[in-house]
């Protein structure tokens, strides 16, 4: 979880050498006065592919 005032932007945000997934929510306790005081980020990354081949090609 990362406080809104620390978000790491480039690490977030920022581009990558494989294909990645980040999913961003809000984190927290929330209030009226200031909302959710932070953000939780989820990384994913991709592990193995299948590749399938087309139904009734000849």
């Amino acid at each position: 979880m990362h406080v809104r005032e620390d978000f790491p932007d480039q690490q977030v945000y920022g581009g990558t050498s494989c294909p990645e997934l980040r999913l961003i929510t809000y984190g927290g306790t929330y209030t009226k006065k200031t909302s959710y005081p932070a953000n939780v980020v989820v990384y994913a990354h991709l592990t193995d592919a299948l590749i399938s081949q087309p139904t009734g090609s000849r």
